[in-house]
C-alpha cells in the first residue's frame, strides 16, 4: 500500500500510537523527523510524541537531534517502523481512522 505524502489519516493513526519516549498513549502528536519545509512530508518521517515530549524536543537547548540522541532513540528507525506497521494493516483489521485499501 502507498501512503500519500502528508496523509491526514496516517498522521491521526501515528498520533494514536504510543509516544516513542514514554510509551504512553492518548493526546499524542505526530512529529516530523525531518522538517516539512526541508522535504519531510514522506510517511517514513513521522513519529508519535506526547505533547510535552514534543515541546521539549523543539525547545531543547542543544537541538532536536541531540534531544533524541540523549534519549537513545533513532527517530528515523521509529518512523520507518510506524509506516511499515500502517502499511501492513489489512482490510478487516481494526483501524479507528477509516483506512481504506
Amino acid at each position: 500500500m502507498i501512503i500519500e505524502k502528508d496523509d491526514p489519516v496516517f498522521r491521526r493513526w501515528v498520533a494514536s500510537q504510543p509516544c516513542v519516549i514514554t510509551g504512553n498513549t492518548g493526546s499524542n502528536h505526530p512529529h516530523h523527523c525531518k522538517l516539512k519545509s526541508q522535504g519531510g512530508k514522506d510517511p517514513d518521517n513521522v513519529i508519535s510524541l506526547q505533547w510535552d515530549c514534543h515541546n521539549r524536543a523543539h525547545s531543547y537547548k542543544l537541538g532536536i537531534k541531540a534531544y533524541f540522541r540523549e534519549k537513545g532513540i533513532d527517530i528515523f528507525k521509529e518512523a520507518q517502523r510506524l509506516s511499515d506497521e500502517y502499511r501492513n494493516i489489512q482490510p478487516g483489521d481494526t483501524c479507528p481512522f477509516g483506512k481504506e485499501d
